[in-house]
């Protein structure tokens, strides 16, 4: 399905699903996609950056930080970006300080001490970067080109801000493609039965933390077409959560007198006790009750209460969630123009999808089973890592087409300042994205181009219904020009100018500049970007520098511990106790004056310590590893003796004087070992040993060179018997059966031969070298196999 091509680096590309509580990104590389894993081991990494007093906590480790650094960290920045501080009611849930600057809602937070106003666009790339990190660590190596996943609703406004943060964290960001189509992508490029006239329909729901989103697919070979985009934002796991918070914020204020409703951090322990409650009660029976329980949720005091998935439901029934999520599915179904039993599948993923009576509900509203065969919380990342590499140079994926539709009407006028020409291009709802339409103008001055929202009626309200602007420069002093443009929405869904030439025999090409866009300008995309490379700069040293001062603590706890036991016998007692006394000055230290101090300074004081240190721990192992080696080499000797007397038929031509031989070698070489042992037994351990483990280990190969060549000695091929007159057929019989017995007794085409001593060493002994790998075991006290000489 995927593969590099030929010549291309065999690098990887990564797909990112961008949700609002929780991330999750997939590798694409050669021969398939890979969801990775982070720091924690966790498949999904949460949406939170926590500033903290002398660095920043993102993800795994903002959230460990957040309970008790509530009003310094953000959560959910994904609902932030693109909006004004008016926008909407569900912006008074965060805990942090919201204010707005440049009609942009902002953060404020303390960083290092100081106070800081953060942009949605900055605090996504914190995460987009912190993602980055994580695929390169699963990787081995740079992991930049990425596809986003993105809700259908987004606006330009949304979409620019999202490319801008991966800018700034140093992705290059090759498509942002819609939730639902990244996931019709992953269900169906791994088809192989898809049918090449009459398409095959399948719904697709992503009920995810932060709204619904339906989509309408049509499948046929190789490609697939999304009809129509629908979406509440009203629905989701986080209205569900809320639904729970309220109900027992209220229980539990009349059942114990306190309200959680006027504690953040209270707060914060509700709502998540609530969450997993809802997942709780998504697998229990409907009527069993399931316990919810906070300990010290506020004023020390534990509440619990109990609830069933009937009362959850409703809950859901009489708020009319519900019905929400049957009215997006029905606005689906009449934007995609099909009927419903031309629905062949519909597919569930996201979160919410898990509450059965959500999928009850899908079901009878289309008449069959909804269904699960695609990971609920993984499929985004999936598509989005194989749309990524099938714009990718590197790769070649199995060809797909993939099409997508326009969900807000756009519409681009255009008019030249000399007033020669003058109209209007229309995309409506429904038109495919990536898309564009031809157009020729007749010009002798430079034409604008506006691109707008046609209608306003269906557009979030903080969508901005221009867009952006073009200016196509043409000089007034050249005359009237014939102009040849193609326009329309990009794969992010965004307006852009493709191309535009002047048509002559030979067609030049035209510049055009974008005089308004939504988004920040050049020159301060070029500022974020570096105020994030300093900060991720310090968080580097800062994370180094906590490293450092670790490893001089363990190495000061380490060996306080072995020099007074293991390495004790390997210094004086004079120099013992003068090392002692600078590691307990060195802890002393850390806890005191270098309890905060730079890396450089740690390293120092470790390179200090060591200077002492190593050459205990070198000598200690130096007579370890002798001791050691002297152990296998008297194992070797022992083999070989055995060796020497061995019965077995493959040896047998080996005569006497060579086994005698073999013992006297042994006989030397244990004579040497005993020698060498008693100076190693003698010797100061204070000292470098008198002898090394390879100098013992290059006594035992010519040991085992020695042996070789008497035991691997050839076995002398037998004469060839004189030619023999006919005989009668009944003698046949009888000289096969002195054949075959010949047979046996000659080595299976030498292989025996060759063969080497197995290890028949005692479990607690060393295996010799060269002998560990032998083919059959012996059984007990009976002969050994030989290994093949090299």
């Amino acid at each position: 399905m995927i593969d590099c091509c030929n010549g291309a680096p065999t690098g990887a590309v990564m797909g990112i699903d961008f949700g609002t509580d929780n991330c999750v990104v997939a590798i694409a590389r050669r021969k398939g996609v890979d969801i990775v894993s982070n720091e924690a081991s966790q498949r999904s990494t949460p949406s939170i950056v926590s500033f903290g007093a002398s660095e920043r906590f993102i993800g795994e480790r903002g959230s460990s930080q957040r309970m008790m650094n509530l009003k310094n960290t953000v959560s959910e920045p994904k609902r932030l970006l693109g909006r004004k501080l008016h926008d909407g009611e569900e912006l008074q849930d965060f805990t942090i300080k919201l204010e707005e600057e440049n009609e942009e809602v902002v953060s404020r937070v303390s960083l290092c001490g100081h106070d800081r106003t953060f942009t949605p666009t900055q605090l996504v790339s914190m995460i987009l970067g912190n993602l980055k990190k994580i695929a390169q660590a699963d990787h081995g190596s740079e992991v930049i080109d990425c596809a986003i996943g993105v809700p259908v609703y987004f606006t330009e406004k949304q979409r620019t801000a999202l490319r801008e943060a991966a800018s700034i964290a140093g992705l290059k960001s090759l498509r942002l493609i819609n939730d639902n189509t990244a996931t019709a992508l992953a269900y169906g490029i791994t088809k192989t039965d898809l049918p090449e006239d009459n398409p095959r329909h399948v719904v697709f729901l992503d009920l995810g933390h932060e709204s619904t989103q339906v989509s309408v697919v049509a499948y046929k070979k190789g490609q697939l077409k999304v009809l129509s985009h629908s979406y509440n934002k009203e629905i989701g796991g986080r209205h569900i959560d809320k639904l729970l918070f309220e109900h027992f914020a209220e229980v539990f204020n009349q059942k114990y007198g306190v309200d959680a409703r006027k504690n953040s951090r209270a707060s914060l322990r509700l709502r998540t006790q609530c969450e997993k409650l809802k997942k709780t009660l998504s697998a229990n029976p409907k009527d069993l009750e399931t316990p919810i329980h906070v300990e010290c949720m506020m004023e020390d005091k534990d509440v619990s209460g109990m609830f069933t998935r009937a009362q959850l439901e409703e809950l859901l029934e009489g708020q009319g969630l519900l019905a929400k999520i049957q009215s997006t599915i029905e606005s689906a179904m009449e934007l995609s123009g099909i009927k419903m039993d031309q629905v062949d599948s519909v597919e569930m993923v996201g979160g919410t999808s898990r509450i059965p009576r959500v999928r009850e509900l899908v079901s009878e509203f289309f008449g069959k089973d909804s269904r699960t065969t695609i990971n609920a919380a993984e499929s985004v990342a999936r598509g989005a890592s194989l749309a990524c590499a099938m714009l990718s140079p590197a790769f070649r994926v199995r060809e797909f087409r993939v099409s997508d539709c326009c969900l807000f009407p756009v519409e681009v006028q255009y008019y030249s300042e000399d007033g020669s020409c003058k109209g209007k291009l229309e995309f409506e709802r429904g038109s495919e994205v990536p898309g564009q339409k031809s157009l020729k103008l007749k010009t002798a001055s430079p034409v604008h181009f506006e691109w707008m929202h046609s209608q306003a009626e269906g557009l979030p309200k903080d969508a901005s219904v221009v867009l952006c602007k073009h200016k196509v420069n043409v000089d007034p002093k050249k005359g009237e020009c014939l102009l040849k443009l193609d326009l329309g929405l990009g794969l992010d869904g965004c307006p852009a100018i493709f191309s535009c030439v002047k048509e002559t025999q030979e067609e030049e090409k035209i510049s055009v500049d974008t005089t308004f866009q939504l988004g920040n300008l050049p020159e301060a995309l070029e500022r974020l970007m570096e105020d994030e490379r300093n900060m991720a700069s310090h968080d580097e040293l800062v994370h180094e520098t906590h490293a450092s001062k670790n490893s001089l603590e363990e190495y000061v706890y380490k060996m306080r511990d072995a020099i007074s036991s293991t390495y004790s016998q390997y210094e004086s007692e004079d120099k013992k106790r003068e090392f002692l006394k600078r590691l307990d000055d060195m802890e002393e230290w850390l806890y005191g004056d270098g309890e905060e101090t730079s890396k450089d300074v740690y390293v120092e004081k470790l390179k200090e310590l060591k200077q002492i240190g190593d050459p205990i721990e070198s000598r200690a192992k130096d007579f370890e590893d002798v001791r050691e080696a002297f152990g296998k080499m008297r194992s070797y000797i022992d083999l070989c003796r055995r060796m020497s007397h061995t019965e077995d038929k493959r040896f047998s031509h080996i005569t006497a004087e060579e086994r005698a031989k073999v013992v006297e070698e042994c006989n030397q070489y244990e004579k040497w070992v005993q020698e060498q042992e008693t100076i190693i037994k003698a010797a100061p351990k204070t000292e470098v040993p008198p002898k090394f483990a390879s100098e013992v280990e290059s006594k035992r190969s010519d040991l085992e060179h020695a042996c070789k060549k008497i035991m691997n000695r050839p076995k002398p091929k037998a004469p060839s018997p004189p030619p023999q007159a006919d005989k009668p057929m009944e003698d046949q019989p009888k000289e096969d059966e002195q054949a075959k017995e010949q047979d046996e007794d000659e080595p299976e085409e030498r292989k025996d031969e060759d063969a080497w001593m197995a290890d028949e060493a005692k479990p607690d002994q060393a295996a010799p070298m060269d002998t560990e790998a032998t083919g059959a075991a012996a059984e007990e006290d009976g002969p050994v196999e030989m290994e093949k000489m090299d």
